[in-house]
Order: structure tokens, then sequence, then C-alpha cells
């Protein structure tokens, strides 16, 4: 049922995306176009610039709402009117869950990718053949200089990035789902569960700032700084791997936490 959800899923986000990154790639092509009347004049600066705001804006949209729509689709299609028929289909929560944030990774990588290609268009020619040339320039320093580690290091980074997509993601359908259980302002419990573990952040924070204080008292740091200088890239794929199983660690959290709500606490409009 995964694969039937998913469908409906990318559906509804390309109805709904697609003249979005339509008018995203139509504004990179005119920016292109008003380069080949390239001359001195003040007229041909504001038009330039003009141009390249509009673009700059419409890739911060275009993501933006990518990112957004997942959210508001999430809330519509689950905990809305539309969600009498939705848990009526013979699916579990687990498959809308998993479905739904399927969805959200595929379109935000569609959206990059899209805003990478418009882009491409926008500086076609000599300018994105010297960064081109920076980017490969900058990946033969990073190989050189990393050596072994340096596949180890694009391989956890990508993985990073899904990572992160998934979390802030999963956090919201969370917050959503938790607000869903109150019998009368429910967006206002979600942005309060979003306040909540937004202070449940912060005071770790502090605390890691505490502890890193304390160490820094008792010597410690002088010793974690010495081990650093000595191990630089396995000091860096312990970070990465780290920072990987707690972002993964608590994307979990959040997925049993609107699974459990929608399989036990469903409270629709």
């Amino acid at each position: 049922m995964v694969k039937k959800l998913l469908k409906y899923e990318l559906y509804a986000y390309t109805r709904t995306l697609l003249p979005v990154y339509a008018i995203l790639l139509g504004i990179s092509v005119l920016c292109r176009f008003v380069q080949f009347f390239e001359n001195d004049h003040v007229s041909y600066g504001i038009l330039f610039w003009s141009s390249v705001i509009a673009l700059i804006i419409t890739v911060i949209a275009c993501i933006g709402m990518t990112v957004g729509y997942g959210i508001v689709r999430f809330y519509k299609n689950l905990f809305s009117l539309e969600g009498y028929l939705s848990f009526t289909l013979p699916v579990t929560p687990t498959a809308h869950l998993i479905a739904k944030t399927l969805g959200q990774f595929i379109f935000c990588a569609a959206a990059v990718a899209v805003s990478l290609v418009s882009v491409a268009i926008a500086t076609a020619g000599e300018v994105l053949v010297e960064l081109f040339r920076a980017g490969f320039w900058l990946i033969g320093e990073f190989f050189e200089n990393c050596g072994g580690h340096a596949a180890f290091y694009t391989l956890v980074a990508l993985l990073l990035l899904v990572i992160i997509v998934g979390y802030f993601y999963l956090m919201c359908c969370a917050c959503i789902s938790v607000g869903q259980t109150a019998k009368k302002n429910r967006i206002l419990k979600a942005f309060g569960a979003y306040f909540v573990w937004y202070l449940i952040t912060q005071a770790v924070g502090t605390v890691g700032i505490i502890v890193f204080a304390i160490f820094g008292e008792i010597g410690l740091l002088e010793a974690i700084a010495r081990v650093i200088e000595n191990y630089p890239f396995e000091f860096v794929h312990v970070l990465m791997v780290g920072a990987f199983i707690i972002a993964a660690a608590i994307s979990a959290m959040f997925f049993f936490i609107s699974h459990r709500i929608m399989s036990r606490r469903l409270n629709l409009e």
C-alpha cells in the first residue's frame, strides 16, 4: 500500500508545485536573456540586478513552498475532514507516515535539482564554465587533502542531508499530531508542542555549554584538542557518524509519536 499512497502523494505534489518550478525556470531564462544586452547603462544594471534578485527570491520560495506544502498536506490529508477518507482505507498509520515522508524527500530533492538547473541556465556561458572549474578544483583539493577518507565524508554528508530533511518533516508531523489531540485550538497546541521541543533543545544546548566550560576548567579540553590534532580524520568520522545517529534517533522518536497518536488518539475534525 505504501507504493499506491506514494503515487498519490507524488501526483498531489506535482499538481501543486509544477507551476512553481516552471516559473523558476522561466525567471532563470529571463535572467539569462537580459545578459545578452549587457552594457554600461544604468537601466541595464537595474534590469539585471532585478532579475537576479527575482531569481534568488524564487529559488527560496520554491524550496520553502515544497517543504511547506508537505506539512500542510500532512495535516489536511490526515487530520482534517479528508482524514475520514484516509483512515477508512485499509492502510496502517505506518504506511501513511512512510509515504508522506518519502514524498517530502523526493520533492525536496526535486526542488534542489530545479534550483541548480535554474542557476545553471542563468549563468550559462563563461560564468558557468568558471563555476564548474572552481567546483572541480575544490573537489580535487578535498580528495587530495582527505585521501581515502573523502569518499566516507561524502557518503555520510549525503546521508546527513537526507536525515535532516526527515528530522524537520517528522518533527512538524509530530507537533501537528500532538496538536490534533486538542478539542479546539489545535493549531495553537501544535505550535505549543513545537515551542516545548524548542525549549528542550535550548536546555540541552545550555547543558552542553556548561559541560564544555567544566571541561575547560579541569583541563580536559586540552586533552581533547591533542586527540583531535593527532587524529583529525578519525575525529571527523566520529563527529559525523554521531550526528547522524542522534538525528536518526530523534527522527524515529517523532515518527513514533505521530504513529502512536494516529493509532490510539485519533481525533478528527
